[in-house]
């Protein structure tokens, strides 16, 4: 994960939405890792970002079964 990051530009590690394939394939060239695992990573930081604006945002009432 540290090497993915490492790899992206400083633009890029702030708006990872301007990432397109051809950044992908190098940031995963760069990494020592494949296409897939920048794919992985930007799906899970996209989908955590999702997750805290609606905690931070909204409050708590808006997670069902967050708390069982």
């Amino acid at each position: 994960v540290e090497a993915i990051i490492s790899s992206m530009t400083q633009k890029e590690r702030a708006n990872y939405k301007t990432i397109n394939g051809s950044r992908r394939k190098r940031i995963a060239l760069g990494s020592g890792t494949n296409v897939q695992d920048v794919n992985r990573l930007l799906k899970n930081f996209a989908e955590m970002k999702k997750m805290m604006e609606r905690i931070t945002g909204k409050g708590f009432a808006n997670l069902p079964g967050l708390f069982g």
